[in-house]
């Protein structure tokens, strides 16, 4: 029994708290339990694809609306999780391919899962034999219930930055997940009720993933979540929706 997916379904079940994205310009708020039942709509795709316990599934998708489902699907189906790096407007797209190639190798991904604004990469990744899904043709499927998942499965697989070699993936299990999601509620003092969480960072980082998606999603706690494009747009961004929220 996994205490993470246990205490993240139970939480979507029981909490009134949701997240927030769209901010500046349509802030657009889901609860949990509204991100739980598009998670398990998106499980229903993913096992129609075949992906089941055990599968490791790189994820290329930018808007943490579809990002907080499609995590929460895949570990409905046993599987873990690896954000993908992203390109950039200035990125070589062939470049690019290669070394997201290598990565999904690496990891031994079944499948990739992509969404707006990486469509554009489907026929570069499908083109290099790369099973891709979408999170729109996911949604459409029926949905399921989640399978049966230990303390020692892989939740998620973290890349490292790259910046002295090829990405290494750190395998993260449920355990390890949980024991940390507890340990950062006790030091920050955190009240599920009251204190409201706000981020920018990106889902392809550790903190951005686990600390300001993962984690208030495992409490059901209140999430305002906007993308760095976002915030480097307006750089005061970050401070006006925590004076908002």
């Amino acid at each position: 029994m996994s205490r993470f997916t246990d205490k993240m379904f139970d939480s979507a079940r029981t909490s009134t708290k949701g997240m927030v994205t769209g901010e500046p310009v349509e802030a657009v708020r889901h609860t949990w339990l509204e991100v739980h039942e598009r998670a398990r709509r998106i499980a229903g795709g993913l096992a129609a694809a075949g992906v089941g316990p055990g599968d490791a599934v790189g994820v290329l998708a930018g808007a943490p609306v579809e990002i907080a489902p499609t995590a929460q699907a895949l570990w409905m189906r046993g599987a873990s999780l690896t954000m993908l790096h992203q390109p950039t407007p200035r990125t070589d797209l062939e470049h690019w391919a290669k070394d997201t190639a290598n990565v999904i190798d690496m990891i031994e991904a079944k499948a990739v899962v992509v969404s707006d604004p990486f469509l554009l990469a489907v026929p570069i990744l499908k083109e290099r034999g790369v099973t891709v899904l979408t999170v729109e043709e996911l949604l459409t499927a029926d949905p399921v219930d989640p399978v049966e998942t230990g303390e020692d499965d892989v939740a998620l697989m973290q890349l490292t930055s790259g910046s002295t070699g090829s990405p290494k993936a750190v395998v993260i299990t449920h355990r390890n997940i949980h024991s940390n999601a507890e340990a950062m509620f006790i030091g920050a003092e955190y009240d599920v009720e009251t204190d409201v969480m706000v981020s920018w960072l990106p889902c392809f980082h550790d903190m951005g993933m686990v600390g300001f998606l993962t984690i208030p999603m495992y409490f059901g706690a209140e999430l305002v979540k906007v993308t760095p494009m976002d915030f480097l747009r307006d750089t005061l961004l970050w401070a006006k929706l925590i004076d908002k929220y």
